[in-house]
């Protein structure tokens, strides 16, 4: 869904519209928590999440963090709810024979790098990645769901972004309150520039990191001096934008679908006929290549990201400290 203008503004007409529907919507999820006993198995659980409806660049995190954990000689495993696809899992994501209509566009991207498990039962798919071999399991997203024990909640929050105005869904973007967010996790990664210095602002309360979506520089080298169309259909859109004009490309069109777009062909004429206006090359980011046509993924280009992170040891050994006192208890 595209996040509506009002929830960037606080007290607006529409936020005090919407206030009782946000009480409700809180209310189930507290009685949700309160009436759940989270389930915990035999191996660390580090928990991805957000508090925002939207995109955050939670993913490119996750990966980075499967990797470095795999330099570090363990075996992490990702679970994911497999947004939007049809499987409901345990399943073991397998990149040459499934599609995002079957298991999701994230899991596709985060399957290429460790093993990557849908799941629409959380402690269902963490009993099978450890009877696979998982030795710390990676949940990407899942701050919200109260069913597996977590032994360390990550929040991600758009620096470009921030919290909107700080209320509750329908009334603004949250998924949970702030404080509630915030008892149950450890650690904020702020990514993005951070234009409402958030760091500042949740100094003392949980180990605050910086981070950036760095685009891989053969990509941009390759695109570089050629016309190009732009299209995504992420969280939020603007940000990959953003990034190609940054970055110095010679973007002559662009255009936002809704985040988790299922292309139709009629899209993807469309989207033909604007480049050729231009004779252009469209271009789109990884996430959305995954949910294109096989034949359509070949003819447009992609840039992929990676997450990059200021103090990026002392996170990582914050993380590791939690998985070994996880191994004690």
């Amino acid at each position: 869904m595209r996040a509506p203008l009002f929830w960037q503004n606080k007290n607006s007409f529409y936020e005090t519209l919407l206030s009782p529907f946000s009480l409700i919507y809180r209310f189930i999820t507290l009685q949700r928590e309160h009436f759940t006993t989270p389930t915990k198995v035999s191996i660390p659980v580090i928990c991805i999440g957000n508090i925002t409806l939207g995109g955050t660049g939670k993913t490119p995190l996750v990966i980075m963090l499967a990797q470095a954990l795999k330099e570090q000689a363990f075996k992490p495993h990702i679970l994911s709810r497999g947004y939007r696809g049809k499987l409901k899992g345990p399943l073991l994501v397998d990149v040459a024979r499934h599609t995002a209509k079957e298991v999701g566009d994230e899991p596709l991207l985060l399957a290429q790098v460790a093993p990557t498990w849908i799941a629409k039962d959380k402690v269902q798919g963490a009993r099978a990645a450890i009877k696979a071999g998982a030795e710390v399991l990676l949940l990407d997203d899942g701050l919200q769901n109260p069913n597996l024990h977590k032994d360390c909640s990550i929040i991600v929050v758009n620096g470009d972004y921030g919290l909107g105005n700080e209320r509750v869904f329908p009334a603004g973007p949250l998924r949970e309150s702030i404080k509630s967010a915030f008892k149950k996790s450890k650690i904020i990664v702020v990514m993005g520039q951070d234009k409402y210095d958030l760091k500042n602002k949740w100094k003392g309360i949980c180990s605050t990191f910086q981070g950036e979506l760095q685009a891989d520089t053969d990509d941009i080298q390759v695109l570089k001096n050629k016309p190009l169309y732009a299209f995504a259909g992420i969280g939020y859109p603007e940000k990959f934008f953003n990034m190609l004009y940054n970055k110095g490309l010679h973007i002559v069109g662009q255009k936002a679908f809704p985040d988790h777009h299922t292309f139709t062909t009629k899209d993807l004429d469309e989207l033909r006929l604007q480049a050729d206006q231009f004779k252009a090359q469209l271009v789109t980011t990884a996430k959305d290549l995954v949910r294109l046509p096989f034949k359509a993924q070949k003819e447009i280009k992609t840039i992929r990201v990676h997450a990059e992170i200021n103090q990026k040891n002392t996170l990582l050994n914050f993380i590791l400290k939690v998985i070994d006192n996880a191994k004690k208890n």
